[in-house]
């Protein structure tokens, strides 16, 4: 079984103001910093960040379902919600509300204020884009998350506990899944939000359609339909894709996926790896998935 999710990459322009807004606003602490190796970066396809600063940062709670942001070049016309891959971090928090008035002079931009979701009405989420133009929800579950299978809060602001991933081919994405991940879907369902503001999002005039795909250790994966000609994240001189990057996952054992790895395995020091061995591949979308072999 694939999960929990581990870490949440995000390519930043200013590694020192990441983790500055982070630290102050969210309460994510660093755990681990340092250039990111050669090898590693070649493994995510993206030597350009090799020697590149990085730096991990935690939820108080410390419970897996970090943020790990990798300095590099971001081409000047990313656009947060308008291209396909990683399109949302999940964060668990205990009070969007109060949440939502920390953020309001901050250098997070609230792009949907605290509201009941329209098919859970018991999950209160609201939306933000960070300074790197990450795209955040920030949402608070009841204990046990219902129906699905959902971590309880533990700090403030806890884990990253799902990833929403945006795909021009829906039906064939969630195939990918069943067949290369052994991980079925949920019933799709009408997407409740399309995200359309000016500077970050598409214009959306037809349903689209959305649905969750449940991982072990509590967190989940949420696949949104996008546009069939909506264009792939932008890439600049071989680094990672702008914005939310890269999601990592524990698995049992890499022993399935090594053919489809970009490279040879790697065994980096640094957190959460601690020398266990990781590859990365590209999974429905074209988005980069690292499996980091937990056992």
């Amino acid at each position: 079984m694939v999960g929990p999710v581990l870490l949440a990459s995000v390519l930043v322009a200013d590694l020192a103001a990441a983790i500055a807004a982070y630290d102050e606003v969210l309460t994510y602490r660093p755990v681990d910093a340092g250039k990111v190796d050669g090898d590693l970066a070649r493994s995510w396809g993206a030597p350009g960040v090799s020697s590149n600063p990085f730096a991990v940062l935690a939820p108080e709670s410390g419970a897996p379902g970090w943020i790990r942001f990798v300095e590099g070049e971001v081409p000047p016309d990313h656009r947060p919600l308008a291209s396909t891959g990683w399109a949302a971090i999940e964060i668990l928090v205990e009070d969007p509300d109060a949440l939502a008035a920390r953020l309001a002079d901050s250098p997070f931009d609230i792009i949907g204020p605290p509201a009941p979701l329209r098919s859970f009405p018991e999950i209160k989420a609201m939306q933000a884009i960070g300074p790197a133009g990450e795209v955040l929800y920030l949402t608070n579950v009841p204990s046990g998350g219902g129906e699905q299978d959902l971590p309880t809060v533990q700090s403030a602001v806890d884990r990253v506990f799902i990833v929403v991933l945006g795909v021009p081919d829906f039906d064939h994405a969630l195939a990918d899944f069943e067949t290369g991940f052994s991980l079925p879907a949920r019933p799709a369902r009408e997407r409740g939000i399309y995200f359309i503001g000016p500077g970050y999002g598409l214009a959306v005039t037809d349903p689209l359609r959305m649905t969750t795909i449940q991982l072990a250790g509590k967190s989940l994966i949420q696949v949104d339909e996008y546009p069939a000609d909506a264009p792939p994240r932008a890439r600049a001189n071989g680094g990672l894709p702008a914005g939310f990057a890269m999601t990592s996952f524990a698995v049992p054992s890499l022993a399935p996926y090594l053919d489809a790895a970009l490279a040879p395995p790697v065994r980096p020091s640094a957190a959460p790896y601690e020398g266990r061995a990781a590859i990365t591949l590209h999974g429905p979308g074209g988005a980069l998935i690292e499996l980091i072999e937990t056992g």
